[in-house]
């Protein structure tokens, strides 16, 4: 370079954080385009600027520069896409990238204690990590209405989820990243009814789990994610989730849904949406298997196997309530009953 520099600024030629004006200097930079790739995944996005530190094996970092600025301006074909004549005002694209680099720089540097701190400025933040943060702080539980009747070819909704090809999927979402989703029952069941389905595999039903190591780690994912939705909106919601009891999770054993889904629910079981025995003791006997169960079928079995007739008789068992065990006539009678018992579990159980 010529001078000592903390920071230098290159311009890449596309998204993927290659090439640019300063060739030389990036080549003694190692991979910073690689690092770069892996710290910003959705890509360079023009306009602006992102900070990436120089690998510390490289030959610039051994002369004390440790930070690239990558910034992708606009082009100047015009038969590309984001040219500058396409974007009126037409400079208005390349004065935001120099905006971005300039403040990224200053942001740098009042890091390092050079020069003045620049008063509330952050560094450009990653679009994806943006909305990931913003997912985890905004979860509030706000269920749409229940829906009126089953709809047609319900069985596979949930694979229209996974496939984004359900036309009411946005407010129909709790939460969601590239791996998993947790949407709201369509039917809730109690005060909290969530669904968390696998994004990247279409998985009928338990019954199609193996002991495979990929099957197990789907499954031991799941409940993980699950585990931290469940902190994650008991936090979020506070004072608002008063009397939703405990919160369970577990698969049907036999579910009547297409796609794999692990149910979190709260044992309030307050809906008018839990109408019969079926509905009730899908969730109140052991056709409700937690997910650690499931783990020990399908290492020790080699897959989940459930005996069909054996929960079938499940499911017409008479009603019991899930804290006393007292059996009652009706499903009214037992509602009633729930919201009396004396042991009664609160949240934090």
């Amino acid at each position: 370079l010529g001078m000592a520099a903390s920071f230098i600024v290159n311009l890449p030629n596309n998204w993927r954080f290659k090439g640019g004006g300063l060739a030389a200097q990036m080549e003694r930079a190692g991979d910073v385009g690689a690092a770069a790739r892996k710290l910003y995944r959705r890509g360079a996005q023009v306009g602006h600027a992102y900070a990436v530190e120089v690998p510390s094996g490289s030959a610039l970092a051994s002369e004390k520069c440790d930070t690239v600025i990558q910034a992708l301006g606009p082009n100047c074909n015009p038969k590309l896409p984001e040219a500058l004549r396409r974007h009126p005002p037409p400079d208005q694209l390349l004065l935001n990238t120099y905006e971005e680099v300039l403040e990224t720089f200053a942001a740098l540097a009042s890091l390092k204690g050079v020069g003045e701190a620049v008063p509330g400025y952050q560094l450009p933040e990653d679009e994806e990590e943006r909305k990931r943060r913003e997912r985890e702080e905004t979860m509030i539980y706000s269920p749409p209405p229940p829906l009126k009747g089953m709809q047609p070819d319900w069985k596979n909704a949930l694979i229209r989820y996974v496939r984004g090809a359900s036309k009411k999927k946005k407010a129909s979402i709790y939460w969601q990243d590239d791996e998993f989703m947790a949407v709201y029952d369509a039917f809730p069941k109690a005060k909290i009814h969530l669904l968390l389905l696998p994004c990247q595999r279409i998985v009928d039903s338990p019954s199609c789990l193996t002991g495979a190591k990929e099957d197990l780690d789907l499954v031991d994912r799941m409940y993980s994610r699950a585990t931290w939705l469940t902190e994650r909106l008991l936090e979020a919601n506070g004072g608002r989730l008063e009397g939703v009891g405990k919160i369970k999770l577990g698969f049907h054993a036999v579910p009547s849904l297409r796609q794999l889904h692990l149910h979190i629910i709260s044992d309030d079981f307050d809906s008018p949406c839990l109408k019969n025995k079926k509905h009730w003791n899908s969730f109140t006997t052991d056709f409700f298997v937690a997910p650690e169960d499931m783990l020990i079928a399908l290492r020790e079995n080699g897959g989940f196997h459930p005996n069909r007739h054996e929960m079938s008789r499940l499911l017409v068992r008479p009603l019991r309530c899930h804290r006393c065990h007292a059996e009652l006539s009706f499903m009214p009678r037992l509602k009633i009953h729930i919201t009396k018992c004396k042991k009664k579990k609160n949240i934090t159980e």
